[in-house]
């Protein structure tokens, strides 16, 4: 799988990477994570015009590649960390915090 290209820079004081940072909050951390895994751009927050990837989801993006992670991950699980990274970007965008844990719950409910 190809890790998509963007313009990087070095690490800003605010990456979603970097613990007790201001991206280190809320849904973001897991969000960037996940894009990484997937992988899936995710874009520096300091950063204008935001066409510049985090620098911590690129680092990440070429660990998972050299250790093989993308190779062995099965399909079916790169699609529900799609929805889930979905999922996160609704309810950032919305601001109810309550319509992430409520995607969790329907996704997760016991079919009769």
């Amino acid at each position: 799988m190809a890790i998509p290209e963007l313009r990087r820079v070095q690490k800003c004081a605010t990456c979603a990477f970097t613990p007790g940072s201001q991206a280190n909050q809320s849904y973001t951390p897991l969000k960037a994570k996940l894009c990484a895994e997937i992988p899936e751009p995710f874009l520096c927050h300091e950063e204008k015009p935001n066409d510049i990837c985090c620098a911590g989801w690129a680092e990440l993006t070429e660990r998972l590649q050299r250790e093989g992670y993308y190779e062995k991950q099965p399909e079916f699980q790169r699609e529900i960390k799609m929805q889930i990274v979905e999922a996160l970007a609704e309810t950032e965008s919305s601001g109810d915090a309550n319509r992430f844990p409520e995607f969790l719950r329907k996704q997760m409910a016991v079919k009769p």
